[in-house]
């Protein structure tokens, strides 16, 4: 049997899953695995259909407002709210 083996450079997990067999039966063993490696992947939610596209933050006069649409988002919320966009 054959084994996946997904590696993570952010935590340095190594998650191995079985390779689902056509007949399903390692699904006991499979299914386990393959959600513990979701969820450390950070990808569970879109499996579960929770996951929301994140929007920027709003522009006015060249000023990034946080949803309070007062406060000014600072350079870091800015460039975090980038990298999840």
């Amino acid at each position: 049997m054959s084994d996946i083996n997904l590696s993570s450079n952010s935590n340095s997990q190594n998650l191995t899953i079985p390779k689902l067999r056509d007949d399903g039966s390692n699904w006991a063993d499979y299914e386990p695995r393959v959600t513990i490696a979701m969820k450390a992947k950070g990808i569970w939610k879109h499996v579960q259909g929770v996951a929301y596209e994140p929007k920027p933050y709003a522009n006015v006069n060249g000023i990034h407002l946080l949803s309070d649409g007062k406060t000014h988002a600072t350079e870091e919320q800015i460039m975090e709210r980038e990298e999840k966009i």
